[in-house]
């Protein structure tokens, strides 16, 4: 390589390493101004869905119909930039008895003045937000007086155990049912209340909570805390193979089933199985199940078992039959 060329090169990498520095150096300008920019105070306008609720007559329902208000407000920009990524909140004012003013041409019709509540509004924006302006100067809702009904509660507990462990007698929720409070049309379309979803893996022994209920727009409920409890128990299976009985039988039929015993499994608490005693166990089919098609097999049932038993299955499920008339 002559003179010429390693100049040449030494030139273009001297030219890269300064476009390298320059663009740092750009980006680490642009990075200080953007947030310089941030820093500064704006006037901002978010838009806040409005729940309306009076402290004292608490059979008294207001209808806001989905009424929200636009308010400006003055910020900074990293609040502006968090306004953006989070949920709105819900804004809730309390009308008590004397808050409020009827529109006489229209029955059950009130409103208010949301200038009176600027005080209250601005507190529940955040120590980062200073009120400015108020859109609707007029809130206008309509107030009855609440309807009641009895709901039950379901949970969303996704409960799984250890091998070997299950879950008994199912889930115990405390209460197991609640009353809620609205107009008369939004309750009637509530038929249950649900839980927030909870999951509990690889249990080992009972297990006692609570969860908070589902909220539901313009209903009031009696309890928002729901407690559980969940019982863990250890098991043991256990099989054996008995005959089968024939139930409902005529007097003048006999009837061959092939075959003629089957195989029970079941299912028992660790602490009852020593007292589990098989002949309690009654695996039957019926004659009365028997129809006029072309099938000719009869559904397995077992119709007695032990109390200590949590869960019992057969095999087969279905046997083959022949009939003779006496």
């Amino acid at each position: 390589m002559n003179l010429s060329n390693i100049l040449r090169v030494l030139k273009q990498k001297l030219y890269n390493r300064d476009v390298a520095i320059f663009l740092i150096f750009l980006m680490l300008a642009l990075f200080v101004w953007f947030l310089n920019k941030l820093s500064h105070d704006y006037l901002y306008t978010i838009q806040y869905p409005v729940e309306l609720y009076s402290s004292r007559e608490r059979q008294i329902m207001f209808d806001e119909k989905d009424s929200k208000l636009t308010i400006q407000q003055r910020m900074d920009g990293f609040s502006i930039l968090k306004s953006k990524v989070i949920k709105t909140p819900v804004l809730r004012i309390d009308l008590g008895s004397d808050r409020y003013y009827k529109v006489r041409s229209t029955p059950n019709t009130h409103y208010i003045l949301t200038k009176n509540f600027s005080d209250v509004l601005d507190g529940q924006l955040g120590d980062d937000k200073q009120l400015v302006a108020i859109a609707p100067d007029t809130l206008f809702f309509t107030v009855g007086v609440l309807a009641n009904k009895k709901v039950p509660v379901r949970h969303q507990l996704n409960i799984t155990t250890e091998i070997e462990y299950m879950l008994n007698d199912g889930i115990v929720l405390i209460p197991d049912s609640i009353t809620i409070s609205g107009s008369q049309s939004a309750i009637d379309e509530v038929e249950y209340v649900v839980g927030n979803p909870h999951t509990l893996v690889n249990l080992t022994e009972s297990v006692e909570g609570n969860f908070t209920l589902l909220p539901l727009k313009g209903i009031y409920f009696s309890d928002n805390q729901i407690r559980y409890r969940a019982n863990i128990i250890r098991y043991t299976e256990g099989h054996f193979k008995t005959s089968l009985k024939v139930d409902n039988l005529p007097a003048n039929v006999n009837i061959t089933l092939l075959p003629s015993e089957v195989e029970v499994r079941y299912r028992v608490a660790l602490a009852d199985y020593s007292s589990v005693d098989t002949s309690r166990f009654v695996a039957s089919v019926s004659y009365e199940d028997i129809t006029d098609s072309n099938d000719r097999t009869l559904p397995v049932q077992i119709t007695h078992k032990p109390k200590e038993v949590i869960s019992v299955h057969v095999s087969p499920t279905f046997v083959e039959y022949i009939i003779r008339k006496n």
